[in-house]
């Protein structure tokens, strides 16, 4: 005997497999085929949601109303945890296509709480960086991270520290930056003379920092990346540590 329903694309697989069991436990209570029936579970998330009568989903509790009427009545019923294999799996996956075009009825609407905070964490995460391309601040951070998701993207490897962040937010110890408020009083490099010492001046031109940036300038090759490096690049995870060690330097020293 096969049963066919259609779910909301919102549906997670937990409310599908939950919503199944009812299903199968309904018509257990309609043709009342057998008083001894064993529903076996595939999935282990489900075995173990099952286990907890104090649960407050709610198709979770409508399987145990079911469940304990059908008790009641005299039936006896047992949830198994099985391993399925490839083939079955193949045969689900075809029985699900066909169901999906056998009629139009949405026989579950259900939107998972989970697809509420993804939909609202996405949203905001949106407005977070639209505020981040429109905004004049930060000029030379948007040009080491072009937008909020990039930066989200280095979180697992991405950690500043006192120097790195001198070199990312512009907000450092060159003659250029500090001319701003009059802590010197020339923004000239002194080393170089006519060039105005700055965070690029200092990653591509300086003299003084030629012996740092050509270690850097290899290993920038040794990974692959052609030099000179567009600046968003320099926060690769393969270049962040060498990048790290240059900025070290050139803003200690």
């Amino acid at each position: 005997m096969v049963k066919k329903h259609k779910t909301s694309k919102y549906c997670s697989v937990f409310q599908i497999e939950l919503y199944l069991i009812i299903k199968a436990l309904e018509l257990i209570e309609s043709k009342n085929i057998s008083r001894r029936i064993t529903i076996c579970l595939s999935n282990t998330c489900i075995a173990e949601a099952l286990k907890k009568t104090n649960s407050t989903n709610y198709l979770i509790n409508q399987i145990f109303e079911k469940y304990y009427d059908l008790i009641e009545t005299g039936f006896q019923i047992d949830f198994k945890s099985i391993d399925i294999n490839n083939e079955f799996l193949k045969q689900t996956e075809e029985s699900a296509k066909e169901s999906a075009l056998s009629h139009n009825r949405i026989d579950l609407d259900l939107i998972p709480i989970s697809y509420v905070k993804k939909t609202i964490i996405d949203r905001n995460l949106q407005i977070w960086d639209n505020r981040w391309q429109t905004s004049d601040k930060g000029r030379t951070t948007k040009q080491f991270i072009e937008s909020t998701f990039e930066r989200r993207k280095m979180k697992k490897y991405f950690q500043p520290n006192y120097y790195l962040t001198q070199a990312i937010s512009g907000h450092n110890n060159t003659r250029e930056y500090l001319n701003r408020f009059y802590i010197t009083d020339t923004n000239v490099c002194l080393t170089c003379s006519s060039k105005v010492d700055n965070l690029w001046h200092r990653m591509y031109e300086c003299n003084k920092f030629e012996e740092q940036r050509t270690i850097l300038e290899e290993e920038v090759k040794r990974e692959s990346f052609v030099w000179p490096l567009p600046t968003k690049v320099f926060l690769n995870f393969k270049i962040i540590n060498s990048f790290n060690n240059f900025c070290k330097y050139v803003f200690k020293n």
